[in-house]
């Protein structure tokens, strides 16, 4: 069963790379795809090595990048969160624009990460009628 409680303490985490917390509530066999960073190569990081080589690949692109959790939705066995991105790259790219996550659990853990540019692609992704909302 999703547990948005779960979500939110781990966006939390990952926004003060708070490792320990961000692994402990990730399942072992964790599968994050990303869509900034990899997103275009269509990068897929898996388990816990995946998930710390994501944040060093996060971290290695942006001098800032920060998260704000909107809503976060039920969706039978996941978890949808909607928020917004804020970030400045380290070539000088900014991002400043809403983000959407799509969140599986498993074991009350995350077990799939997936991101979205805009909360439509994220709502299509979770089988959600955008026009229903």
């Amino acid at each position: 069963m999703p547990n948005p409680d779960v979500v939110r303490r781990w966006f939390e985490a990952f926004e003060r790379r708070d490792m320990r917390v961000v692994l402990e509530l990730a399942h072992p066999e964790i599968e994050v795809r990303p869509a900034l960073v990899g997103g275009l190569e269509g990068r897929v990081y898996r388990g816990h090595d995946g998930l710390r080589e994501f944040v060093d690949d996060v971290d290695a692109i942006w001098t800032a990048f920060r998260i704000e959790l909107q809503e976060l939705r039920d969706a039978g066995d996941a978890v949808i969160a909607l928020g917004h991105t804020w970030g400045g790259g380290r070539d000088g790219i900014t991002v400043d624009a809403p983000g959407g996550w799509l969140l599986g659990m498993s074991d009350g853990m995350i077990r799939r990460f997936r991101s979205f540019n805009t909360w439509e692609e994220t709502l299509e992704a979770a089988g959600v009628d955008v026009d229903s909302g």
